[in-house]
């Protein structure tokens, strides 16, 4: 696999969002910029800007991972009624599992968000601080609407 995967199977996410706690200006604004440089690629970004003042440019499509539909073994020999809805199934994935299949998704269920805000809010960090925690809400934002609402 591409050397990302590897990164995010061996915790990449976790020990960023772990950094994003450390009381620590230094390591938690390298957290930032990390998690920046994960989630947020400038180009996409720029080009989604731009596209934006164009007819229905605000109504861009969501930055979504590609949908991999894997047959569940758990569900095999249930009938319909015991099986388990794409939310259910969802809230029973452990962090990990829903990071490698979604990076931003997993960073929302590790409560990153609320991290974030107490950055913004309490510690008051560098401007480039600043800068880089707009570029990831502002990716959040464009991932999903559910990702955007929360």
């Amino acid at each position: 696999g591409s050397v990302l995967s590897s990164l995010l199977d061996a915790g990449l996410l976790f020990l960023l969002r772990f950094s994003l706690d450390d009381s620590v200006e230094g390591v938690m604004s390298a957290a930032v910029h990390a998690l920046r440089a994960l989630l947020v690629s400038s180009d996409d970004e720029e080009c989604l800007d731009s596209a934006f003042s164009w007819l229905l440019g605000m109504a861009s499509f969501p930055l979504l991972p590609t949908a991999q539909e894997d047959e569940d073994e758990d569900d095999e020999g249930l009938d319909e009624t015991m099986k388990l809805t794409a939310k259910e199934k969802e809230e029973r994935k452990t962090d990990h599992d829903v990071a490698r299949e979604d990076v931003v998704k997993g960073f929302l269920k590790m409560q990153g968000l609320p991290r974030l805000r107490y950055i913004l809010e309490v510690v008051r960090p560098s401007p480039r601080v600043v800068l880089d925690i707009l570029e990831i809400l502002i990716r959040i934002a464009r991932h999903s609407t559910a990702a955007a609402t929360q």
